[in-house]
């Protein structure tokens, strides 16, 4: 199963970019990514957008 970011590497998005896509920071990126944070439910549909997934995916690969 792939990570956050897995699918946004596979994207060629940077965590820059999928920060300022879903309106939050690059730190706050580097935090779902190295499962120290998780993404708040407010976030949710907005970085699944982004990502090119479903909320139903972005849960699943949080919970993996």
């Amino acid at each position: 199963m792939l990570s956050i970011r897995e699918a946004r590497t596979a994207l060629g998005m940077t965590q820059e970019q999928l920060a300022k896509a879903v309106g939050v920071t690059q730190a706050a990126v580097t935090q779902w990514e190295n499962g120290s944070t998780h993404p708040s439910f407010k976030i949710l549909a907005k970085l699944a957008k982004t990502l090119q997934i479903t909320v139903d995916e972005l849960i699943d690969r949080k919970a993996g």
